[in-house]
C-alpha cells in the first residue's frame, strides 16, 4: 500500500489529475489504519495532510479537511498513542511526532472553537472545548496548556455553566505557572456568586461537561 500511495502521489505530481491524488491518499489512509504502529506513519500522515488541501475547490471545505487530518495526526501519533508505545526504541522519532501532534491539536482546537463561535454554534463550541481538555491533559508542561484551560473556563462561564466554570477557574488560579492566576481567582468568586444566585432563584446550571484533570497532574 505504501508503494501504491507513492506511485499515485507521483502520478498526481506529474499529471495534476485529482483522481491520482484521491487514490494516493486512500492508499496511505488504508496503510495507517491497517498498520497503526508503522514507524514511518507520521511522515505518511503528513503527506495526507498536505494533499488533503487539494481535495475540494471550496476554500472553507479544504481547511476543514486540513484540520480533520491534523487532529487525526494527534490521535494517531501523540505521546500516549499505541504508535508511540510501539516505537519507544526510537525516542527522537517519537518526540518529533509528538511535537507535531501537539501543534496540530492546538491549531485544530482553536480553529474549531473560533469557527463555532463565529457561527453562534453552541454545541460546536462545546465539542471544540473537548480538544482544549485533550491538550492540557496530554501536554501539561506546555505554556499553552494554561491558556487553553483559561479559555475553557471563560467559555463555560459564557455558556452559563457556572459550576464547571468555577472549578476550572479555581484550577487555573492554583496553577503556579499560569499567568492567569489572579484573574482566574476573581472569576472563580464571580462564578460562585452566580451559582448562589441561581440556587436562590431556583435555576440550575447547565449539564456538566467532560471531567478534566489539572495540567501537571495536580494543583
Amino acid at each position: 500500500m505504501r508503494q501504491v500511495g507513492d506511485k499515485k502521489n507521483s502520478d498526481y505530481n506529474t499529471s495534476g489529475n485529482p483522481i491520482d491524488l484521491v487514490a494516493a491518499l486512500t492508499a496511505y489512509d488504508s496503510l495507517l489504519s491497517r498498520y497503526p504502529t508503522y514507524k514511518e506513519g507520521p511522515q505518511i500522515q503528513q503527506v495526507v495532510i498536505d494533499g488533503a488541501t487539494y481535495l475540494s475547490d471550496d476554500p472553507a471545505e479544504r481547511y476543514r479537511i486540513y484540520v480533520r487530518q491534523k487532529l487525526l495526526f494527534f490521535e494517531r501519533f501523540n505521546r500516549n498513542s499505541e504508535w508511540a508505545r510501539q516505537n519507544q526504541d526510537s525516542p527522537a522519532v517519537v518526540k518529533a511526532a509528538d511535537d507535531s501532534a501537539a501543534a496540530y491539536l492546538e491549531t485544530g482546537a482553536r480553529w474549531l472553537y473560533s469557527t463555532a463561535r463565529a457561527a453562534n454554534d453552541r454545541e460546536g463550541v462545546r465539542r471544540s472545548l473537548d480538544y482544549f481538555v485533550k491538550f492540557f491533559q496530554t501536554y501539561p508542561e506546555r505554556p499553552q496548556a494554561y491558556e487553553l484551560n483559561w479559555s475553557l473556563a471563560t467559555e463555560l462561564r459564557d455558556l452559563g455553566d457556572y459550576e464547571r466554570a468555577y472549578e476550572e477557574f479555581m484550577r487555573v488560579s492554583n496553577a503556579d505557572r499560569s499567568q492567569y492566576r489572579e484573574d482566574a481567582a476573581l472569576e472563580a468568586v464571580a462564578a460562585a456568586q452566580a451559582l448562589v444566585e441561581m440556587e436562590q432563584s431556583g435555576s440550575r446550571s447547565p449539564g456538566r461537561a467532560q471531567e478534566t484533570q489539572p495540567p501537571g497532574g495536580g494543583r
